[in-house]
């Protein structure tokens, strides 16, 4: 099949697995580490000992002090090499990483390391525009294929934990470059959307553009709920509900405006008064 495409349709594709191969490894790490640690997790210590390695940390933090809009939180700044670092860190694998990891990858976290560090010379080379094999890009969508199954799988033990096991909406991001974590547990959640100098709410103008992207409990299937997006008017709907594009029309106009995406299951029972399992408001201000 590979041998179909053209070299620039195999960067491409082989870019858009590493990337998503990234944000669902940064998800994961965060969401476990956040839950058992707690939030300060990235630099927390035990008698004096940080939980990561020095060099880790002040990375991280030269990158954000260099683009602290772009990284928000520590693990934004992660990059493919630490993902592995911070997977196979011999007690964090233990505890926290190997109850998803063991059905891909059996032999251990010396497994997981082997798979994944083999992504790392098909990154560079797609960062300095070196020319990829047909077997390279195979590994790429293989490998990180692999990985993002086992983030199925943590999906699916943690949701047998829940009292209500339903889909769920667990991050959104918008088009100024914010992302939204949102918690699995809580029915209605209140997003405000930000701007991008000062972190206080968006102001926009009318006739102004902006998009919302969500992404989906991953453990399940789009055919087993629905999106819906209520209180807009003129609202561009992409990819079943999954993103809108949104224009600041009068109907918007306010002092804080507020446009729902509701999702609702295909059970016969739902988390709020058999009406739907989610709904996340996102809030700005729109000027006239």
């Amino acid at each position: 099949m590979y041998y179909n495409f053209s070299e620039n349709e195999l960067r491409s594709i082989c870019k858009t697995y590493l990337e998503s191969f990234e944000k669902w490894a940064r998800l994961v790490i965060h969401e476990i580490l956040t839950d058992n640690i707690g939030s300060n997790y990235f630099y927390h210590s035990n008698n004096g000992v940080n939980l990561f390695k020095k060099e880790l940390i002040e990375n991280v933090e030269k990158r954000r002090s260099k683009d602290s809009l772009r990284y928000k939180k520590p693990v934004d700044a992660l990059l493919l090499d630490d993902i592995i670092y911070i997977l196979c860190k011999p007690e964090l694998y233990k505890k926290y990483f190997s109850p998803f990891l063991i059905s891909m990858y059996p032999n251990g976290k010396e497994e997981v390391r082997t798979f994944l560090s083999r992504l790392i010379p098909i990154r560079n080379k797609l960062s300095h525009s070196n020319n990829l094999s047909i077997r390279e890009s195979e590994q790429c969508v293989c490998y990180c294929n692999d990985f993002i199954e086992c983030v199925k799988e943590y999906f699916k033990m943690t949701n047998k934990n829940k009292t209500f096991n339903v889909p769920t909406i667990i991050k959104a991001i918008d088009s100024l470059g914010n992302e939204y974590i949102l918690s699995k547990e809580t029915v209605v959640q209140h997003i405000t959307i930000l701007g991008v100098s000062d972190n206080s709410m968006k102001k926009f103008s009318l006739g102004e553009k902006f998009s919302i992207e969500i992404t989906t409990d991953p453990s399940f299937e789009d055919s087993e709920f629905t999106l819906k997006w209520k209180n807009i008017n003129g609202v561009e709907v992409l990819n079943n509900g999954k993103k809108v594009n949104i224009t600041i029309s009068n109907e918007l106009i306010g002092i804080r405006s507020i446009v729902n995406c509701i999702l609702t299951s295909k059970n016969e029972w739902h988390r709020e008064s058999n009406a739907y399992d989610q709904n996340v408001m996102f809030t700005f201000s729109a000027l006239p």
